[in-house]
């Protein structure tokens, strides 16, 4: 428990603005972890699942494509869905609805991005604001 003690005494001694710096750094640190988690391949694009639901469409098994699909939930196979869903949709309303579905996608696998560049562009002025008020002080 010593190292507690240490921590919180170095949090101490820098002032009232290492606090704010602190849960910052624990903020982007929990973000980042989420992300390093999320975004594992097998999340996102599963090794050989592509391959798998274009080998059943070469044979014309849309069906079973689809089913394999919908088995799965991460962000390709969604896509994919929609792509075998509209296949024999006009080429605009196809592009449309893929274009849709790929941003909500890739919304999903940004999200908590913008607390990262938050804490990134907010760290360095509390730490610019504590060596001034160091300084006056």
């Amino acid at each position: 428990m010593d190292w507690l003690y240490d921590l919180m005494r170095t949090l101490w001694d820098g002032g009232p603005v290492m606090i704010p710096i602190a849960v910052a750094s624990v903020v982007a640190l929990a973000a980042f972890l989420e992300r390093v988690v999320a975004l594992q391949r097998e999340r996102v694009v599963p090794r050989g699942f592509v391959a798998k639901v274009s080998d059943h469409l070469a044979r014309g098994e849309a069906d079973e494509a689809l089913a394999l699909c919908e088995k799965r939930q991460v962000a390709i196979a969604r896509i994919l869905e929609v792509a075998i869903r509209v296949r024999g949709a006009p080429r605009q309303a196809m592009k449309e609805r893929l274009e849709e579905v790929g941003r909500r996608e890739a919304a999903a696998l940004e999200r908590f991005i913008p607390v990262v560049g938050i804490v990134a562009s907010i760290s360095p002025l509390l730490g610019l604001l504590g060596t001034v008020g160091g300084m006056i002080a």
